[in-house]
């Protein structure tokens, strides 16, 4: 619960300055039930705002608005939040959201909580299958470590060379899928350039989604996010493409 406080001046002046900043001015006097979805959810930022919490817990706070009127009021909490003496926890299934709003994440798998990371090292290196799948990873593997420096993809059916030594004990390997580099010329496995074949091309908004799996096997396709010019330039139904090693990232479990 959350109670303006001060004189009465204050409490509704404060009021009316958080209803305005979230378009809710004409229906300050409205009861919840008539409210849109939306509209509830940015009243409840209102009252959150108007109030001297210390705690802040943000729930799925833009899972009901569209898509302007969520950037929006995530521009707000922005503001908020930088000058927010308290401490807020954000829980979002959006990784865009927690990117840009938190400065250390956590995964929550199965009701327990993974240990927390600061949000580059979380993206970087997850760690954990759960991890790399609720950070937008698209590409993983089940893998084997062949030895200090390369690793067996079984599905992919390719074996890369990585840069992480660690964990020993390797059970996934992940790739993002805007990583992947295009490469002229033959392969060279032993340089992590492979030959592969495009098995579907999806047109995304700004993007193409470029499906490719290694050439002549029946391997799991993997996902290929690049720009359209991009594509348009190289399109071809084979071609080589790099893994860079840097960006491999293992899985112990």
């Amino acid at each position: 619960r959350f109670v303006a406080k001060g004189n009465r001046q204050e409490r509704e002046q404060r009021v009316r300055e958080n209803l305005a900043r979230f378009d809710l001015t004409e229906l300050g006097n409205a009861y919840p039930m008539e409210l849109s979805g939306g509209q509830q959810q940015r009243a409840a930022f209102a009252r959150i705002l108007a109030s001297d919490a210390k705690i802040l817990l943000l729930d799925e706070p833009f899972s009901a608005l569209d898509h302007y009127l969520k950037w929006k009021l995530e521009l707000e909490l922005r503001e908020v939040l930088k000058s927010y003496g308290g401490a807020a926890v954000l829980v979002s299934h959006d990784r865009g959201e927690v990117y840009r709003l938190a400065s250390r994440a956590a995964v929550i798998e199965r009701g327990q909580m993974q240990p927390p990371h600061t949000r580059d090292a979380l993206f970087e290196n997850p760690q954990t299958l759960a991890a790399t799948l609720l950070t937008g990873c698209k590409n993983v593997s089940k893998a084997e470590r062949l030895d200090a420096h390369r690793v067996r993809a079984a599905d992919w059916q390719l074996d890369l060379t990585v840069a992480a030594r660690e964990p020993q004990s390797v059970a996934y390997a992940g790739l993002r899928a805007h990583f992947l580099e295009y490469r002229e010329g033959a392969e060279d496995p032993a340089r992590n350039i492979f030959s592969m074949e495009v098995a579907d091309v999806i047109e995304d908004t700004f993007s193409y989604l470029v499906m490719i799996r290694r050439a002549g096997r029946q391997a799991s396709c993997i996902r290929w996010e690049l720009p359209k010019a991009e594509w348009r330039a190289i399109k071809a139904p084979v071609l080589s493409v790099y893994f860079p090693p840097e960006k491999i990232m293992l899985m112990e479990s």
